[in-house]
């Protein structure tokens, strides 16, 4: 039974083909074991499109993309979350963001360009530099310039992501390394928070 569902795990198509058949000229024996199957066949495919609906993205870059797009203000109080940061990383900025009314804490600029001014400009090209089981590096490079200041230069810069497996299997943001070789963790760990 399960190597013949498993073809059809991502296939929701072959359920409706499964349901459209008629099964009213078998016999009532028959005619539940069809329903039974149909019904397998629906909770399966129910239980796949969850457990891939679960994770951002599927690849690395994808996820690193992803989290650029989706939340790339995911080092201010409260915007980050474990869907898309690892445990240690979120647990460092959940201590940062309690310093965050109106001390200095640890995280000053913006960790992507490790600068206080400036935008991302587009094109950005997203690369896969190094990828395992468990960890991958991908490098987000783009040009940095100024909305407000056009005759500012415009500068290329290359951010590092390191994403690594969570439980669930997905992909996750572990650390960001900006242009000036400044990586995130490390600039948390090593901030002198009062009472530490």
């Amino acid at each position: 039974l399960g190597a013949s569902l498993k073809p059809l795990l991502f296939c929701p198509h072959v359920l409706q083909m499964q349901c459209s058949q008629s099964v009213t000229s078998l016999p009532p024996s028959l005619r539940a074991c069809s329903m039974s199957r149909t019904v397998a066949i629906a909770f399966a495919c129910l239980l796949s499109s969850t457990a891939q609906a679960a994770c951002p993205a599927a690849t690395p870059v994808d996820t690193a993309r992803w989290v650029y797009e989706k939340h790339q203000d995911f080092y201010l109080s409260g915007k980050g979350s474990a869907d898309y940061l690892s445990k240690p990383l979120l647990g460092l900025l959940k201590k940062d963001w309690a310093c965050q009314n109106g001390d200095q804490c640890a995280v000053s600029a913006n960790p992507w360009t490790d600068a206080q001014d400036g935008d991302v400009q587009k094109p950005i090209d997203w690369k896969l530099v190094s990828n395992s089981d468990k960890q991958a590096v991908v490098e987000m490079t783009y040009n940095l310039g100024y909305k407000d200041a056009p005759q500012q230069p415009v500068t290329s810069q290359t951010t590092r992501l390191l994403l690594t497996k969570n439980a669930s299997s997905c992909w996750v943001l572990d650390n960001l390394q900006g242009p000036q070789g400044v990586a995130l963790m490390q600039t948390l760990e090593e901030f002198p928070y009062e009472g530490d």
